[in-house]
């Protein structure tokens, strides 16, 4: 029967054989199992401290480099949804988790449902979700990324496609990943490294090839995407902001990025390990350390397993890519060391390195020792090891996920409370009307003690990129438009003329901060607030 005379139902039930059951296992454990660990937050409104700019926007960050970003949040509206932008967050990864164990090569369905459920768990995808608002956008980004690379391996391994095409295409897709989020980067080169390894493993004598369409497709991809952006810019009349260097996007400061080399891979505190472990607790800290030594004991094996140390040349590059496995999750922030630490969806290049032991622990299991060297039982052992710590880890992301949404909850509910309370003291003031002009500032004091709330809370914040354990509001703007948004006001801010009237009056002088009586008051025709600026890393209404 050819294609065109299928019927729907046949169509789709072709199509569902032809995916590798280990393919299928993937994406229903990353799905289902990401609507289970993620639950609480697809159900709940909370707040992340850019919600109250982006609950209704276009998402439009062109000058972040992110031109296209905007156009694909806009499949699911730009409004901020937490149930169905988490489930089309969920619905992208759980693809990629199915192009990951086909292109890892895994054999059984439970390897690669947990791979699917680890990277469902993976606080990088709390991320995603708990931004709902652009979470399907950034998932969309990471799994053009994973496609980018696929479309290379398997022209490789299968597909009669000529090398140039394959290259073509992975490049294109690079390209889309980096203008959704530039960390698409480090995934790439992440799964690029992890390929390498296993073509040499293979012995097919293709890790050539591999290595040589690889660099060409990062290289075109790139420059692609620079190209791009500057034509987008310039047509757009607009330039790269500042924020967290992102003007310098391009430029190379080779000083900065061999310092960054050196504090990822010498520095004591072990920069990347808490990105794979996020502990919370020793006994976490030490699964992820197990599961680290497990993995390298794992490549060891294989290269004994494989006899590559009687070939020089093969051991070298083994050696030499799995040095390069940390430079390859870091890869963006030591091309780019002005941007900063590491942002959202780089968490997504540490994860993937789970899945990578998963893959090699059952290649090591599945494929015969030769037969003078002797594993006495190790690969079996290594396996179960592998297992039991992804699916520790994996327990332990979802109640690391799930704590780092209830905190945000409590403090959208606390905000909420506290607006609540400033509105219905606004409205007392003589004069007052929903139009109103409005400045709030802040007078430093003293906050309180920390209770075993907060301090847990900073834990918290440390692993999950803008986590406000107190408060999602940090300044005027936040206030102004939560107030706006979610407490139906129309208030204006005050021009800069006004409000540095206000500060240099006598009135705002002998103001008291909130919730003083005179913290509020009618200045010159604009509601002046003095709200209480804390000394800890977050601004509060109390």
């Amino acid at each position: 029967m050819k294609a065109w005379e299928y019927t729907p139902p046949q169509t789709l039930v072709s199509i569902y054989r032809k995916i590798p059951s280990p393919g299928r296992a993937a994406f229903f454990s990353a799905f289902f199992g990401g609507l289970l660990v993620h639950l609480y937050r697809l159900c709940n409104m909370a707040m992340v401290v850019e919600t109250p700019y982006y609950f209704y926007s276009e998402n439009n960050r062109t000058d972040h480099g992110r031109w296209l970003l905007h156009h694909v949040t806009n499949l699911t509206s730009w409004l901020d949804m937490p149930y169905l932008n988490g489930v089309t967050t969920i619905l992208y990864l759980a693809t990629a988790a199915a192009l990951l164990a086909v292109l890892f090569s895994v054999e059984n369905k439970l390897t690669a449902g947990l791979m699917g459920l680890i990277l469902a768990a993976s606080p990088a995808t709390a991320v995603l979700i708990h931004f709902s608002y652009l979470g399907d956008g950034f998932a969309a980004g990471f799994l053009l990324a994973v496609l980018a690379v696929f479309c290379i391996q398997r022209e490789l391994q299968a597909i009669k496609w000529k090398g140039a095409i394959s290259v073509a295409v992975g490049s294109v897709l690079l390209c889309c990943a980096l203008a959704i989020y530039q960390s698409g980067l480090d995934v790439a080169a992440f799964l690029c490294v992890c390929l390498l390894l296993q073509g040499l493993l293979e012995q097919k004598g293709f890790y050539l090839r591999q290595f040589r369409r690889f660099l060409l497709m990062g290289a075109f991809g790139s420059g692609l995407y620079f190209a791009l952006t500057q034509v987008i810019l310039s047509i757009s009349g607009t330039g790269l902001t500042e924020h967290a260097g992102l003007n310098t996007m391009g430029s190379f400061d080779l000083a900065a990025s061999l310092r960054k080399l050196l504090w990822l891979y010498f520095d004591r505190e072990h920069p990347y390990m808490n990105l794979l472990v996020y502990p919370t607790s020793l006994i976490w800290q030490l699964i992820g350390w197990l599961g680290l030594a497990a993995f390298g004991l794992t490549m060891v094996l294989l290269l004994v397993q494989k006899q590559l140390y009687r070939a020089p040349v093969q051991t070298v590059w083994y050696l030499a890519l799995l040095m390069a496995m940390p430079a390859a999750i870091w890869l963006l922030s030591i091309l780019q060391p002005q941007a900063g630490g590491k942002n959202a969806l780089q968490g997504f290049s540490s994860a993937l390195l789970w899945l990578a032991l998963l893959a090699f622990s059952e290649r090591l299991c599945l494929q015969p020792a030769r037969r003078r060297t002797k594993m006495y039982g190790v690969p079996r052992f290594l396996q179960w090891g592998a297992w039991g710590c992804c699916l520790l880890l994996a327990i332990h992301f979802a109640i690391f996920d799930n704590q780092v949404y209830v905190a945000a909850r409590v403090s959208y509910e606390k905000d909420m409370a506290a607006c609540n309370r400033l509105l219905s003291r606004l409205e007392q003031v003589e004069g007052y009307t929903p139009e109103t002009t409005i400045c709030i500032q802040g007078k430093t004091i003293r906050y309180a003690e920390e209770g075993n709330y907060d301090t847990y809370g900073q834990k918290l914040e440390r692993y999950f990129p803008a986590l406000q354990p107190r408060s999602a509001l940090y300044g005027q703007a936040s206030y102004l438009n939560f107030l706006n948004t979610f407490l139906g006001t129309a208030f204006k801010a005050a021009s800069v003329e006004e409000e540095a009237g206000i500060l240099a009056s006598d009135e705002y002088a002998q103001m008291q901060v909130w919730p003083a009586v005179n913290a509020v008051q009618m200045i010159d025709g604009v509601l002046a607030v003095s709200y209480t600026h804390l000394t800890l890393p977050t601004i509060l209404l109390v």
